[in-house]
């Protein structure tokens, strides 16, 4: 059965009541990007939305051979991703590898700031509706928004795309991959560790990555997490915190999918919901 609604699990209630009761100075939003921020279908021709780094080479931005390459790279470690039979700890080596391999292919096929650029211009993301009300709200109240994302394009492709949209707060910080460039804005290496789709949490944010952004938050334990994966609810961790609400984007109307996930996550916006609920909860 096909479904498009909102879910609310029984605890949702509780870390509401939480949340209401506590100061919003306590509070902090961790969230992905693609397909969590942005739409699983585009609003003008219905087509799915492809992850920022599939707009590279779906557009063969940088040459038919990198595209051909990188499809190769994602026909190979897509379905040892989503396998939950196997191993997480082999998984996620696996993802190390993927990231590695295809950063070393980026560098080798001469990217550029400006194929970046590219794929920010290209008119292919697209935000959800209510996207720009949500951060300017969260702005005002200067509670901190953590994009957490392993895109392969660098903090660079999504701080544009929210700056070309209007969305350049001070309170938004991004943790993902970056590249070395040399002067000319040509990728020659990458810094390490990479954050990839399966070692992405609140952990690799501490004193010695991100100095800033720990001061900002490592007091802040009410957590509300946005994601579009199974993998990403434990991205901010219940013991690490008083309270964390997950809000999950589903981009699958199978409902049958829905029952094991109760204990995953607090609140499931099946198929391509705006951002009016979160406004409703964070007013």
């Amino acid at each position: 059965m096909e479904i498009n609604e909102i879910i609310y699990w029984t605890k949702f209630e509780d870390k509401i009541k939480k949340l209401h009761d506590c100061s919003h100075e306590l509070i902090q939003v961790i969230s992905d990007f693609d397909w969590t921020l942005t739409y699983i279908k585009n609003r003008k021709t219905n087509e799915v939305v492809p992850a920022i780094i599939s707009i590279l080479y779906n557009k063969w931005y940088l040459s038919e051979e990198y595209s051909q390459k990188a499809k190769e790279l994602e026909s190979i470690y897509i379905p040892i991703e989503k396998d939950e039979t196997i191993p997480l700890k082999t998984r996620k080596l696996k993802m190390d590898e993927r990231w590695r391999r295809h950063k070393e292919l980026l560098v080798k096929s001469g990217l550029t700031k400006k194929h970046i650029d590219d794929v920010v211009d290209s008119g292919a993301i697209q935000l959800r509706d209510g996207c720009d009300r949500l951060f300017e709200i969260l702005k005002n109240l200067n509670i901190p928004v953590t994009i957490l994302s392993a895109s392969w394009l660098w903090t660079y492709a999504i701080s544009s795309y929210l700056k070309k949209n209007n969305i350049d707060y001070d309170n938004i910080h991004f943790v993902s991959n970056e590249f070395i460039w040399d002067d000319n804005w040509n990728a020659i290496s990458w810094k390490e560790p990479f954050v990839t789709s399966l070692n992405k949490d609140e952990t690799v944010i501490s004193s010695d990555t991100y100095p800033e952004l720990y001061n900002q938050i490592k007091d802040r334990k009410n957590v509300i997490l946005l994601w579009n994966s199974t993998w990403d609810s434990s991205m901010a961790k219940d013991e690490d915190n008083n309270l964390v609400l997950r809000i999950w984007f589903l981009d699958d109307k199978n409902s049958s999918k829905l029952e094991k996930f109760k204990e995953l996550f607090d609140i499931v916006l099946v198929w391509d919901w705006d951002m009016n609920e979160i406004i409703d909860i964070i007013n």
